[in-house]
């Protein structure tokens, strides 16, 4: 008994089994566009946390005891150096001044008076009117009150020093904080600072670069005497500007600091117009005064993921191939190879999420037509 196919399941079956028949034409290779990594020149720039000082910060403390009678300036203001800042009561170191001095003149008066007499003395020895023990002690006379009118002076000298200090001046010019005391109040060398003059229009930038980075600064020839021209410090503030005076390092420390692994670094920035205080945080933006060569490429190249920071690099048979790096300093849109790369490697910069690892790909130097 001979049985009946349906029409439909050979057309079925024939559509399927044709479908098999040739081979699937293969996508064409993915395009990627690419750049070469470089060696360019540049000046290595680094940032580093950092805060204010001043080198001219003085403390005003009393030197002598008393009531403070006068407080001269205006607190936040800017005095002049030698202005009056705080008078102590004088009325007792005047006092003392005076007795001194009667003391000296007295003392004076004595050794003039001696002295006469010692001179009539050389007379009658030669010609023996008195004893050689008679003449010795009239000499001895004339230089103990030589010694007691030294005496005197000195503590006149001594005495008139207290009287200065009970006015109390300003040792340079600068700007004053607010007084720690009130006009009635005692004051005296046990007291603690009255105020806080900062003086001068230089500022201070103090930071610590890590062991690493000295050790590499000294690698490439930095020497003390050289540190003023070794790198440019620009100061940028919280909120991004940039301080519009440049200042230079001189001062590194001479040891590592054993907790931080750190050196610590100062800087001297001019404060003209007196828009930096001490106490200030700031980042030290340092720029190398020495062209260095460095390796790069396009920061768009570099990736991040859980093995590292890599690469696409295209080889020359044109696959793909991961290549892992250690970076350094972004310079604009390019970023410093350090390790990993060699010169003339070819990077993929756009096209990177259409391609895999080991896949071979159409390749394009970005930038050309």
């Amino acid at each position: 008994m001979r049985h009946t196919i349906p029409v439909s399941l050979v057309i079925i079956f024939g559509f399927l089994t044709g479908c098999g028949g040739k081979e699937e034409a293969e996508a064409p290779a993915p395009q990627v566009f690419v750049q070469e990594a470089q060696m360019i020149e540049y000046n290595p720039v680094g940032s580093f946390n950092a805060r204010l000082e001043s080198r001219n910060e003085v403390q005003i403390t009393a030197l002598v005891s008393g009531e403070l009678q006068a407080i001269h300036f205006e607190e936040g203001r800017v005095v002049s150096a030698g202005d009056p800042l705080f008078d102590i009561d004088p009325s007792s170191y005047a006092a003392t001044v005076a007795s001194y001095d009667a003391e000296r003149l007295r003392a004076k008066s004595t050794l003039d008076n001696n002295r006469k007499t010692l001179n009539r003395a050389l007379a009658l020895i030669e010609d023996g009117y008195i004893s050689q023990s008679e003449f010795d002690q009239i000499e001895s006379d004339v230089n103990t009150a030589a010694a007691q009118l030294r005496s005197a002076e000195a503590n006149l000298e001594r005495a008139q020093v207290d009287l200065d200090h009970a006015t109390i001046r300003a040792s340079t010019t600068g700007r004053m904080s607010r007084s720690n005391f009130n006009l009635g109040e005692v004051v005296g060398p046990d007291s603690g600072p009255l105020a806080i003059l900062i003086g001068g229009n230089m500022m201070d930038v103090i930071f610590q670069i890590s062991e690493a980075a000295w050790y590499r600064a000294t690698q490439n020839g930095l020497e003390d005497d050289s540190l003023s021209g070794a790198a440019d410090v620009e100061l940028v503030f919280s909120n991004g500007d940039v301080y519009s005076e440049v200042g230079y390092i001189d001062y590194i420390a001479n040891r590592v600091n054993e907790s931080t692994a750190t050196v610590e670094v100062r800087a001297t920035v001019p404060n003209p117009n007196d828009t930096l205080r001490p106490g200030q945080f700031v980042t030290a933006r340092l720029t190398s005064t020495a062209t260095e060569s460095a390796l790069v490429v396009p920061q768009a190249a570099v990736q991040v993921d859980q093995r590292g920071t890599y690469v696409l690099e295209v080889l020359r048979d044109n696959t793909v191939s991961r290549t892992n790096i250690v970076t350094g300093q972004r310079l604009a849109e390019n970023v410093v190879i350090e390790e990993g790369l060699e010169e003339g490697a070819l990077v993929i910069i756009n096209g990177i999420q259409r391609v895999r690892e080991g896949q071979e790909v159409s390749v394009k130097i970005a930038g050309q037509e």
